[in-house]
């Protein structure tokens, strides 16, 4: 923002008079009186209250929003962790032990055709 600079080289240059000629500052005392004066919710608070309630009701229903984020989180986390607990099923459990029934067939299998080569050789 910047000021009109023929108003800065001349005062004398701001309309603040009602009416053309007139030499009165009616026009901005009006003005200023707009501050002041109730003009919001139904003519009973000023703009600035209005302004306030407005960023107060917004921070309200951030915190609210925010507390709610939070809430839904930790039941969802609660939740997962109920249904592993129902469903008895560990993934990293399961992996371990897929690994060691592989490692148990491939030893039996392993056993199983030692066997059988040494019966081989007896029969023949």
């Amino acid at each position: 923002m910047a000021l009109n600079p023929l108003v800065a080289g001349d005062v004398n240059a701001i309309a603040a008079a009602e009416g053309g000629a007139g030499q009165d500052n009616r026009t901005a005392l009006a003005i200023a009186a707009l501050r002041d004066g109730n003009y919001m919710n139904g003519n009973t608070g000023t703009f600035g209250g209005y302004y306030s309630g407005l960023v107060g009701e917004v921070g309200v229903d951030v915190r609210d929003a925010s507390r709610s984020l939070t809430y839904r989180q930790s039941m969802v986390d609660h939740l997962n962790t109920r249904k592993e607990s129902l469903s008895g099923v560990n993934l990293d459990e399961e992996a371990v032990n897929l690994m060691r029934y592989q490692h148990a067939f491939t030893a039996s299998a392993r056993m199983i055709n030692g066997w059988m080569s040494s019966s081989r050789s007896c029969l023949i």
